[in-house]
């Protein structure tokens, strides 16, 4: 028994090591006894001992065998951590904010209080190819960054809506960072960007090659304006675990706030330090 228990400890060992990648039999043969030499019946025994004990352990549920003969370590909340820890990233992104560079947007329209109309809404609108919808809004959409962008205008009450589609292509701190000051120049003429804020988002980490053994995804609904969401995402190759967000957080709020999840600043306090060279800051 000692044995048996001895083998399932390195063959665990062996499959800690790289959580992603699958193992045979013959492999972690020459992982655990490679600079040893034998003859090809000590190598056989040893082969089919190994066999014997990836059995008993994907029986006991440790590890999974998603091929015949190959082997992978079980991925759970005891082993996530072993994983690469991937960046926190967004989705599903809608900003707002409101028209502040051309007075009161119906003054400046239809110059019901000014003969001479501090700005052309509709002007600059049609001369930034934006569509008119049926409900007065203007609409225009385009790609930035491989992520597709949705800019609504309501020139009667002054309202932006920007919405960011990229599920497929997560947005984080350096990306946000620069869709905001290339959305502050495009829209210079209609808001300085200052009131922008942020009404929904999803939050999420994508786990590349990680497997769901007999679940395809699970969701939980944490509060009335929140929830979250764990599945495979097929179209990317990767476990995703997201949370989801209603409600209003300032731009400039929120980009620090996903500089600080992905580069948490850490308190003098608890460190002691006896080098700055040994120190990397993230401004």
């Amino acid at each position: 028994m000692y044995k048996k228990r001895s083998l399932s400890k390195r063959i665990l060992t062996v499959l800690k090591q790289d959580p992603r990648t699958e193992y045979n039999a013959v492999t972690i043969d020459r992982i655990l006894y490679g600079k040893i030499k034998y003859d090809k019946r000590q190598r056989k025994y040893h082969i089919k001992q190994i066999r014997k004990e990836l059995k008993r352990l994907t029986d006991r549920g440790l590890i999974v065998n998603p091929h015949l003969g190959f082997y992978a370590l079980r991925i759970s909340s005891k082993t996530l951590h072993l994983l690469d820890n991937p960046p926190v990233v967004a989705h599903g992104i809608k900003i707002e904010t409101t028209m502040t560079n051309i007075g009161t947007p119906q003054t400046s329209i239809l110059g019901i209080t000014d003969k001479k109309p501090k700005f052309d809404v509709i002007g600059w609108l049609q001369m930034m190819n934006f569509s008119e919808t049926s409900n007065k809004r203007w609409v225009k959409r385009f790609f930035w960054e491989g992520r597709f962008i949705t800019l609504t205008i309501h020139p009667g009450c002054g309202l932006i809506e920007i919405w960011i589609k990229c599920s497929e292509n997560p947005m984080d701190f350096s990306s946000m960072y620069r869709f905001n000051e290339y959305i502050k120049g495009n829209l210079a003429s209609l808001t300085d960007m200052k009131d922008a804020r942020i009404r929904e988002i999803g939050i999420n980490k994508d786990f590349r090659e990680l497997r769901l053994e007999g679940l395809s995804s699970m969701s939980l609904h944490v509060f009335m304006n929140a929830w979250s969401k764990i599945y495979y995402k097929e179209t990317i190759g990767a476990v995703r675990t997201e949370i989801h967000w209603v409600g209003s957080i300032g731009f400039e709020d929120c980009l620090e706030l996903l500089s600080r999840i992905n580069a948490p600043v850490i308190h003098e306090k608890m460190t002691k330090v006896d080098k700055w060279d040994d120190v990397i800051m993230f401004g």
